[in-house]
């Protein structure tokens, strides 16, 4: 970090550059979201200056950060800071508790919708990656990212339950589904899909299963959710976990998903609520 060197960004905003510069999308996102935050500031700046030279930046499609403590500044797309639909902002249900460490559903009537559609907005119709950080270990069931429904029965979603992961992709329940023993529900979790006979699981960068079976399309008519499951438009299977990263894209394949751990997490560190 440069001493006693700030630029100004917006009305009441500023960053100290690190030594490769305040980027430019970290500075969009900043200014569209109001950060003022320093420490919050830079942890930006680092997210994407890491996912840029690990090559994942121009792969994903929606990063939501959940920085700033407030509905306003967690709704934000980190690859295109718009409020809009199109630009994958979050619209939220009532029931959420916002705070510094990340975001909250009250398990009954929570969801955030994405906008995102996974069989129109992903590049591939095959090709598909989702995950969120957790803050929390719990035995209570409910999905933390998914969607499901609409012109085939397809489902892709995470669904944490105590030590037991269900990464679901096609039809509900087997055989189309990883369901794991974890030793928590907590950090990075997320799955990958790339063709409909290669889904993979993940926790923390690691592997944690994969499933070979022929799955189903990805839903058609349904938004992916965060905090409970995007149902053809309908929340349901609703989550407790408070959530402190989400990410949507295409395939990631193992070395991918490792690099987006390690820059996830220490992220996570920068914002002192690391699990």
């Amino acid at each position: 970090m440069s001493a006693g060197i700030s630029i100004s960004i917006g009305i009441g905003v500023s960053i100290e550059p690190t030594e490769v510069g305040v980027d430019p999308d970290a500075q969009a996102f900043i200014i569209a979201a109001g950060i003022t935050d320093p420490t919050q500031q830079e942890a930006i700046n680092t997210l994407v200056v890491d996912l840029k030279a690990s090559g994942l930046w121009t792969l994903l499609q929606a990063i939501y950060p959940i920085v700033g403590g407030t509905a306003t500044t967690h709704k934000y797309n980190l690859k295109n800071p718009l409020d809009t639909d199109g630009a994958f902002r979050l619209t939220f249900g009532l029931g959420w508790t916002h705070g510094t460490t990340g975001m909250t559903p009250n398990g009954t009537t929570a969801f955030a919708d994405t906008k995102f559609n996974p069989n129109a907005d992903l590049l591939s119709y095959t090709s598909c990656s989702i995950g969120i950080y957790s803050r929390t270990d719990t035995v209570l069931d409910g999905v933390d990212i998914g969607a499901a429904g609409g012109g085939s029965p397809g489902n892709i979603y995470v669904r944490p339950a105590s030590t037991t992961v269900t990464f679901l992709n096609g039809r509900q329940g087997t055989p189309n589904e990883i369901a794991v023993t974890l030793p928590n529900t907590q950090g990075l979790l997320a799955c990958s899909r790339g063709t409909l006979t290669s889904f993979e699981a993940f926790q923390n960068g690691s592997s944690v299963g994969s499933n070979a079976t022929s799955m189903f399309p990805l839903p058609v008519a349904a938004n992916f959710f965060l905090g409970a499951r995007g149902n053809s438009g309908v929340a349901d299977l609703f989550s407790r976990r408070e959530l402190a990263f989400g990410v949507i894209g295409p395939r990631l394949n193992a070395g991918q998903n490792l690099s987006l751990y390690n820059s996830v997490q220490a992220y996570q560190t920068t914002l002192n609520r690391e699990v």
